[in-house]
């Protein structure tokens, strides 16, 4: 009798887990499949942030942490994972998005003759600056899979327009909202990191997050404007949930804690952060996923940088890209708070990047893509 075919999904950073949580969940309703979870573990404190509803069981745990180099994490995670492929142990994989352990399980997989699936594919820029170094993983990515699983449309139109094949890339929406769904529902006020002052303040929240490396540089202008910001609402809680880079930490307090009405946060679980957002009248944040999630939600958001992957928020007419200068994003954000009208318009709940079911239309995709194999 033969095994069913095993399809191994690899992640290493808490974005990575979260967005593949969905996808595993529903994997493993399909009886015909054995599944494998591999974590090279680039993300090892902050994957303990996932919350319960969205953890899932790993068979293969690495740890490659320890603010290494660029290069450094993409060796250590190709050798984590060509180590578990060498020998046939897949017979596919499936990556996401376009982290250095996305990227570097892709080419384990080539190397090791694995078909690739890739989760989130089509997302792009075309600025391999910007974000740097994800674009230029994530073009490369789709060099090598052999099935696209595409969030939206326009990222469908984007790998058809670089010759890949209609019949190798599917839109089946992006899991992060599938995830923000699950996390809000699961949301426990007793397991909360975030402050008991915080989740009962009546007033208006404007929530500030920045993590991209292309932006390491601007952080105390950024973290300026905040502090302007804050003085000039007080008002309104500008909450800051800092990133664990303590070059990022140390300005945005330096520049702010004095102001009463700013709350500096450490990492915060995703369910919180999620949580979070469902309490913001505006964000300002140069996240990715923080993006798709605010549309679903219908919260309105300044993109603080040159270029953005997810141009549907923009269409939808709920973010707006600001660049990064920091007066055009304190000038976009006070807009915001002064204008009803201009809020109003924005703060539409979107389906853009997903109705919450894109985990189980993966699932039938990769399904029926490695019945093909045998």
């Amino acid at each position: 009798m033969k095994r069913p075919p095993t399809v191994s999904v690899i992640y290493g950073t808490r974005p990575e887990a979260i967005k593949m949580a969905p996808l595993v969940m529903a994997l493993r309703r399909h009886t015909e499949l054995c599944v494998s979870v591999v974590n090279v573990g680039q993300h090892k404190e902050s994957l303990m942030l996932v919350p319960p509803a969205l953890r899932t069981d790993v068979d293969y745990q690495f740890d490659i942490s320890g603010g290494l180099t660029l290069s450094a994490i993409s060796t250590r995670a190709w050798q984590a994972v060509a180590g578990v492929l060498t020998g046939g142990a897949a017979d596919a994989v499936v990556v996401q998005g376009d982290t250095s352990v996305a990227f570097s399980s892709a080419l384990a997989a080539l190397y090791t003759r694995t078909p690739v699936i890739h989760l989130e594919a089509g997302l792009r820029t075309w600025n391999l600056d910007s974000p740097f170094p994800e674009e230029a993983h994530r073009k490369m990515i789709s060099g090598i899979a052999r099935l696209h699983l595409a969030p939206t449309r326009t990222a469908q139109g984007n790998l058809l327009r670089e010759g890949l094949a209609a019949r190798d890339v599917r839109v089946v929406g992006n899991t992060s909202i599938d995830a923000c769904r699950i996390a809000l529902a699961a949301w426990d006020r007793a397991r909360s990191r975030m402050p008991d002052s915080l989740l009962d303040d009546p007033r208006a929240i404007v929530t500030f997050t920045t993590h991209r490396r292309e932006n390491w540089d601007r952080v105390k202008d950024f973290a300026l404007a905040v502090g302007r910001l804050a003085a000039g609402y007080p008002g309104i809680s500008f909450v800051l949930p800092l990133h664990p880079n303590r070059l990022v930490t140390d300005v945005m307090a330096g520049a702010t804690a004095h102001l009463p009405n700013v709350h500096l946060l450490g990492p915060l679980p995703y369910d919180d952060m999620i949580k979070l957002l469902t309490r913001t009248w505006v964000l300002v944040t140069d996240s990715g996923g923080l993006q798709e999630e605010a549309a679903f939600l219908g919260v309105p958001t300044v993109v603080i940088r040159d270029t953005t992957e997810r141009p549907e928020g923009l269409r939808a007419g709920v973010a707006v890209l600001a660049g990064i200068d920091a007066a055009v994003i304190e000038g976009l954000t006070r807009k915001l708070l002064d204008s009803p009208e201009d809020h109003r318009r924005m703060a539409r709940p979107s389906t853009c990047y997903g109705d919450g079911r894109a985990g189980e239309k993966a699932a039938l995709a990769i399904t029926e893509f490695v019945s093909g194999l045998r």
